[in-house]
């Protein structure tokens, strides 16, 4: 267990800000790490990328951690960012500080801690440079790095100061938050889409039925920002406008006074959320497949046997001209 530095509060929190711009794939992204500075231990990894040229206009090293954390969570509800480097970046950064080999990681954090209380940002680059370079694949990465200790109580009083502002009438943005349901409860680095059953009343399961692991066929919302995002995405917007079924895993389902609650997998951390307040009948995926493969073969099968009684009445009368 790590020992808590002499004199070093608990609360006392060590935050690295990156930016970074990657001129091989033109990504553009920040991310922060939350360095418990007691402990020396990582709490926490956010970070976002994405090829908009603009991505950073808003955002330096210079902004306060309350600043990064709102800027990355507005990108993610905004579904504006490259899922596949976000999540190397963070896999890359996790494992240089949370790896398999806990002493190396160990090491790393400590020395990380130890550079930042004396404002040595030159060996912070030095080592933070080669874990961002190597996950997006670049040598000629550009990368600026700040840093800030604070404690959690400074971080409250950030979120409390902008809640007054608004109060007062100042403009700001609605972002999402956990929720207040506890069964739809799946973490702040992840997205829950309100989302609409496919029904089939013949060949369907029923609703009271579902268990986890069942694929059912779904719609997302699109009177949402994310859920017109990700529709979007998904190329589920068809020519006409109407938005198009998509695969979904059950994940958990629980009857209740409100309807029938189920939490799905859509996407990777993309979640969906369906209340359903009628004792209806959802499409399974298996079945659509199912459905679609029958005509096929049906179809075969009749070619087959019509070649066959053509092929049959050729020879018939073939025979005939030869003998007759």
């Amino acid at each position: 267990m790590a020992k808590s530095d002499p004199g070093i509060s608990s609360s006392d929190l060590f935050f690295i800000k990156l930016c970074f711009t990657s001129p091989s794939s033109a990504q553009k992204g920040v991310a922060l790490v939350r360095i418990n500075a007691a402990t020396k231990s990582v709490e926490k990894i956010e970070t976002v990328a994405s090829q908009n040229s603009n991505y950073l206009e808003s955002i330096s090293t210079m902004s306060p951690v309350s600043q990064f954390t709102e800027f990355i969570k507005e990108k993610r509800f905004r579904m504006d960012f490259n899922q596949k480097s976000t999540m190397e970046v963070a896999s890359c950064l996790k494992e240089a500080t949370q790896g398999n080999n806990p002493m190396e990681a160990s090491n790393t954090v400590s020395d990380l801690v130890n550079f930042g209380r004396k404002n040595d940002v030159a060996n912070l680059v030095h080592q933070v440079y080669p874990f961002l370079s190597r996950s997006l694949y670049d040598k000629k990465l550009e990368m600026d790095l700040g840093i800030e200790f604070t404690s959690q109580e400074d971080l409250d009083q950030a979120v409390t100061s902008k809640k007054m502002e608004s109060e007062n009438g100042q403009t700001e943005l609605k972002l999402p938050t956990e929720p207040q349901d506890e069964f739809f409860a799946i973490g702040e680095d992840k997205v829950l889409l309100d989302c609409h059953p496919v029904l089939s009343p013949v060949t369907g399961v029923p609703v009271s039925s579902l268990k986890p692991g069942l694929e059912v066929m779904v719609r997302i919302d699109n009177n949402s920002v994310v859920g017109n995002k990700y529709n979007s995405m998904l190329n589920l917007v068809g020519e006409d406008g109407k938005i198009m079924p998509t695969k979904a895993v059950v994940e958990s389902y629980k009857p209740s006074p409100e309807g029938h609650k189920i939490l799905l997998s859509i996407n990777g951390n993309v979640f969906g959320k369906i209340v359903e307040t009628e004792g209806v009948k959802i499409k399974l995926f298996e079945a659509t497949e199912v459905k679609d493969a029958k005509p096929k073969a049906s179809i075969a099968g009749r070619l087959i046997t019509i070649g066959l009684i053509v092929g049959l009445i050729l020879l018939i009368a073939l025979l005939y001209f030869v003998f007759i």
